[in-house]
């Protein structure tokens, strides 16, 4: 991926570059090292905004956000959603409103204010059918953390099993990671046989 950033630096096609340096951040992220991944989602915003696209520049803000939750800055994330969104003036449409809303509940609380990122992820919930399948199931994990820090553990349960149906169905290599935050919850609880049934499910699956 490096060197066809390489190459495509040297074409003077700015979207391209773009997207690439788009993709490197998400490889970074994937594999858990957020500060390079700010460092290519920056590169990115510095490119768009250039071309003056304010889709482009807004989606942009919000995987720069995407690493600072990552890297456990709640607030800078949410400095940085707020950019995103007054690039638009607002108007995200459904299925960013839904993405951005997910995002700031997640910041919200890494920034110290379960109960305010609790009603964020409320009022998120009614909007996520404007997402696939997958995408959903990955929003529905990070609100059900954001439930389950807020001590609402019956919702966040609930979100959790709603993300293992559709992650074993449309992102299998994501599901594990529902699978287990819904087990340890249920282990919590008292509830070891069914923590343990529900990692079979996932493993098996």
């Amino acid at each position: 991926l490096a060197r066809v950033v390489r190459i495509t630096d040297e074409s003077g096609d700015p979207i391209a570059l773009a997207r690439l340096y788009w993709s490197q951040s998400r490889l970074h992220s994937r594999r858990d090292e957020p500060r390079l991944a700010g460092r290519y989602a920056r590169r990115a915003l510095e490119i768009l905004e250039r071309t003056e696209n304010e889709t482009f520049v807004s989606l942009a803000y919000h995987l720069l956000a995407t690493t600072e939750v990552e890297a456990g800055n709640g607030g800078e994330a949410l400095r940085l959603l707020e950019y995103g969104r007054e690039v638009r003036g607002g108007d995200l449409g459904a299925a960013d409103e839904a993405r951005f809303g997910a995002l700031e509940a997640r910041a919200l609380m890494l920034a110290g204010r379960p109960a305010d990122g609790a009603r964020a992820a409320a009022r998120v919930l009614g909007s996520l059918e404007a997402l696939g399948p997958g995408d959903r199931g990955l929003t529905f994990v990070m609100l059900a953390e954001v439930f389950a820090a807020a001590g609402d553990t019956d919702r966040a349960r609930h979100l959790f099993e709603e993300a293992l149906d559709l992650l074993l169905a449309h992102r299998p290599r994501r599901a594990l990671e529902a699978a287990r935050r819904l087990a340890d919850l249920l282990e919590a609880s008292g509830d070891t046989a069914g923590a343990l049934e529900i990692l079979k499910r996932a493993t098996r699956d």
